[in-house]
């Protein structure tokens, strides 16, 4: 595995959140029900967004409200970075998601978060700043599947859902294609009936020109089409 650097210096291209031993308490409006989905959206930057955006976490929140699936997010997180948007009292903050972190720092710090929350879904976006960084894609991936043991050791009949990387206007283009065939391979030799290893597949692609605000970050509409993407996933593992 590469030499961890360090959680909490200033990137070139993807700035940190920084560090913090204080994780949110679990309170979202379904944190209480004992028949909600615990779900986990373990990610960097596109999982907890920027002060400026509200998230797929968001858009996916109101799609699983509206198709009747009681959801608890959880997390050690409750903010985007550089603070929230304005929220609704009623959208759960909770979520694991490190902005510009790499697979190796978020698989580091995992089992301490783990102690805190029990998921039975993961929402697993990572490997798009090992790319920014000229990580080698075997480490990457080798790095992925220990997250995956890492989440079934804390819950044996977890479901793990991978989505694809990309695309993107930055560099590292062929990188993602590499992790995303890379995660066909994972969710091959991975996949249980006890315990489903999945990559997600978007209904329609995202469009780099309208639907990020930067050639990476999602805008809203672009926040949308991933919540799409993981509402069906999240269809096929509870249905």
């Amino acid at each position: 595995m590469k030499k961890i650097i360090g959680l909490c210096f200033l990137l070139v291209f993807l700035p940190t959140l920084g560090c913090s031993d204080s994780p949110a308490p679990q309170t979202g409006v379904n944190s209480n029900n004992p028949k909600a989905i615990r779900i986990l959206p373990l990610g960097d930057s596109i999982t907890q967004a920027n002060d400026q955006n509200l998230s797929y976490r968001y858009w996916l929140w109101n799609n699983l409200a509206e198709q009747n699936i009681a959801a608890d997010f959880v997390g050690t997180q409750d903010s985007n970075h550089e603070g929230n948007p304005d929220y609704p009292p009623t959208f759960d903050l909770n979520h694991q998601g490190h902005w510009g972190w790499r697979t190796d720092e978020v698989l580091e710090k995992l089992p301490q978060w783990l102690q805190h929350y029990r998921a039975d879904i993961s929402l697993v976006h990572l490997g798009t700043n090992d790319c920014l960084k000229n990580q080698p894609v075997e480490e990457t991936l080798a790095e992925l599947e220990q997250i995956v043991t890492l989440l079934r050791q804390d819950n044996p009949n977890i479901d793990v859902i991978f989505s694809p990387l990309g695309p993107t206007t930055w560099k590292g283009s062929e990188c993602l294609t590499k992790i995303n065939q890379g995660l066909k391979q994972i969710v091959s030799r991975l996949h249980t009936s006890d315990s489903h290893v999945l990559l997600a597949e978007f209904k329609q692609p995202l469009d780099p020109q309208s639907q990020l605000y930067d050639g990476l970050h999602p805008n809203a509409e672009g926040e949308q089409v991933i919540a799409d993407m993981w509402s069906s996933a999240i269809r096929n593992v509870v249905d």
